[in-house]
């Protein structure tokens, strides 16, 4: 497996996701930026119902913002939806709405961004996910490998 270069933040949070980076942004003091969102096809329990198609895979949609306008790979800080619709990005942290990602070589440590996302209105709960006690590690390598290969 890959090194881990970053700290991970669940939040709790019942705000819209541009409401709640626009309080980042004035909670760091610094800009946060629509990027390209996660798009995921997700195997959907067959139905029967008259409106059914026979689709089951769906594309789930989560939504990400860094602190950087030219990219993923730029931010030093990240904000992803967690959950669409029913369906969570990544299964075990079904208690988040959001994952917050620091970068290690960030001028914030994760005991500073901890104590500011406490205090920003609309964050009911910011938690630090010790990587070693995360069991789906592959699917968080795969989501920090493909935020790294977006543009």
């Amino acid at each position: 497996m890959p090194s881990v270069n970053f700290q991970i933040v669940g939040l709790a949070s019942s705000e819209i996701d541009y409401k709640l980076a626009y309080g980042l942004t004035r909670g760091f003091d610094t800009d946060f930026y629509l990027l390209p969102e996660i798009v995921v096809e997700k195997e959907q329990p067959e139905t029967a119902t008259l409106f059914d198609f026979g689709a089951n895979a769906t594309p789930c949609y989560y939504s990400v913002y860094g602190n950087s306008d030219s990219g993923c790979r730029n931010s030093e800080l990240l904000l992803i939806s967690n959950k669409c619709g029913a369906s969570f990005l990544v299964d075990e942290f079904r208690s988040f709405d959001y994952l917050f990602i620091v970068r290690d070589d960030s001028s914030l440590d994760s005991d500073d961004a901890l104590n500011t996302l406490r205090g920003i209105s609309g964050i009911s709960g910011a938690y630090l996910m010790p990587f070693d006690k995360i069991k789906s590690k592959k699917t968080i390598y795969d989501l920090w490998d493909s935020l790294q290969n977006r543009q």
